[in-house]
């Protein structure tokens, strides 16, 4: 539209250009050509005139235990010791003495893991399998040793925030605490595929002092907020007009989710109060949150031939997470 003359008028608009290196298969069209920053200039790349995969060789020797390791993870995905042992012309004794703490045995298997494998990921279940094996045998004891030099600080009770919906609180807690502080019977279910949970009262009144009035509101009972809570939901007050709209109560709504927030900080310090409540959190945050460990990747690398045949540099003990 014209802005001078109202008139309906024709006009070539051109498209947004410019954002085609942020496409995800960006990557894939740039490697078709070999691009020179200096001269803006591109010519085509080395997969349109000569072959650039070539079949695997196979190594027949290397320099230390850490290619060696490297060697046997690239051709089988595990380690072996016989072909470490070929890889450093060596017997097999030796060889395992050359790899020192760059590989572990596996007291649940046996099997030897690379130590990036072994000294991340659920370290406080591999320690304890550790620790039962060197009860019976000394020579597990550096395992147990490894691992414990590893194993992440506990956790204070400060440091642990123990909300309403967290996974690792049972629903047999938030049972209990129902019963002790609103004073109602409730039923708790948490549907751990889904991440949901399922509060229904069993026994009390929802319109009763503690439910609506204490701990909740006139519109808003403790057991429909205790609901939201453990779902994070933050709860809301709808009113229902004469031609059957829904609006926010926004009175409600403020005061509704007040009581929400006084129910989950209550919570919190309720379960610190009682006996189970504090073993439950140290169970869940020892095996859960201070059990896993990754290991710092560094930059030791070694020279290998890539699909081409050239020859590149790639690291040697690079840690992937989450390691098993």
């Amino acid at each position: 539209m014209d802005p001078d003359t109202g008139e309906e008028v024709r006009r070539r608009i051109r498209p947004h250009l410019g954002g085609f290196p942020d496409d995800p298969d960006w990557p894939l069209v740039a490697a078709l050509e070999v691009f020179d920053d200096e001269t803006q200039r591109a010519r085509p790349a080395a997969i349109f005139r000569e072959r650039i995969i070539s079949p695997p060789v196979r190594r027949l020797g290397v320099d230390s235990g850490a290619e060696a390791v490297a060697v046997c993870l690239d051709e089988s995905g595990a380690l072996a010791l016989p072909r470490i042992a070929e890889l450093l012309g060596t017997d097999e004794e030796s060889a395992r003495a050359e790899l020192d703490a760059l590989v572990w045995s596996d007291p649940a298997t046996g099997a030897l893991v690379p130590a990036s494998t072994y000294l991340s990921g659920n370290v406080r279940m591999k320690l304890e399998a550790a620790r039962a094996a060197a009860a019976s045998d000394a020579r597990w004891e550096a395992n147990v040793a490894a691992l414990t030099a590893v194993l992440p600080r506990q956790l204070g009770p400060g440091e642990i925030s123990a909300g309403l919906g967290a996974p690792w609180i049972p629903p047999s807690d938030v049972e209990a605490f129902c019963g002790e502080v609103l004073g109602a019977e409730v039923e708790v279910e948490r549907v751990a595929a889904l991440g949901r949970w399922a509060v229904a009262l069993r026994a009390g009144r929802r319109a009763s002092v503690s439910l609506s009035s204490e701990w909740g509101t006139s519109r808003a009972d403790a057991v429909t907020l205790l609901d939201a809570s453990l779902n994070q939901r933050l709860h809301t007050v709808w009113d229902e007009t004469e031609d059957r709209r829904r609006v926010r109560n926004d009175a409600e709504t403020i005061a509704a989710r007040d009581k929400q927030d006084a129910l989950a900080a209550r919570f919190a310090t309720w379960l610190w109060e009682t006996r189970s409540g504090r073993s439950g959190c140290a169970v869940a945050t020892t095996s859960c949150s201070t059990a896993w460990w990754c290991l710092p990747t560094t930059v030791a690398t070694s020279a290998f031939p890539d699909w081409s045949g050239r020859s590149r540099r790639i690291p040697t003990n690079a840690t992937p997470w989450p390691a098993s």
